[in-house]
C-alpha cells in the first residue's frame, strides 16, 4: 500500500497496524508553580485546574442568621397559632351541631348588619374621643 506522503504514527503491515512509539510535538510548557504559603487548610480544593475566586468566601453574618431565625420562628408559631384556633373552632361548631342541631342556630339568631353597624359607630366615636 502506498502511503500519501509524511511520516505516519504506525506502520501498515499485511496484519494491520503494529504497537509503537507515536512521534509526539513536544509537551506544553507550564508556568512554573507558586510557591505554597499561606496554607492554612480553611479553604476547600476546588480541583488541579481550578481558577483563583474572583472574591474571598462569605463570612457568616450573625445577627443577619439570627435575625432570619426570630422572623421565620415568628411566622411558624403564627401559622401554628392560627390553625390551632381554626381546628378548635371547627370542633366546636361540630360538636354544637352534633348535639344541639340546627334548632339552636334558628331561635338563637340575630341581626349581624345591626351589630356591624352598631360596633362601627362605637368605634369610631371611641377614636374621635380620643
Amino acid at each position: 500500500m502506498a502511503s500519501s506522503g509524511g511520516e505516519k504514527p504506525y506502520r501498515l503491515y499485511r496484519g494491520g497496524r503494529v504497537k509503537g512509539r507515536v512521534p509526539t510535538g513536544s509537551p506544553p510548557k507550564q508556568p512554573p508553580r507558586r510557591p505554597r504559603t499561606g496554607r492554612d487548610g480553611k479553604r476547600r480544593y476546588r480541583g488541579p485546574d481550578a481558577r483563583p475566586s474572583a472574591r474571598p468566601p462569605r463570612r457568616i453574618r450573625w445577627p443577619r442568621e439570627i435575625g432570619i431565625a426570630l422572623v421565620l420562628s415568628l411566622v411558624f408559631f403564627v401559622v401554628w397559632a392560627l390553625l390551632g384556633y381554626l381546628t378548635f373552632t371547627a370542633l366546636i361548631a361540630m360538636v354544637v351541631y352534633q348535639k344541639l342541631g340546627l334548632a339552636l342556630l334558628r331561635k338563637a339568631w340575630f341581626n349581624l348588619d345591626l351589630v356591624w353597624a352598631v360596633a362601627l359607630i362605637v368605634t369610631g366615636l371611641v377614636a374621635l374621643a380620643m
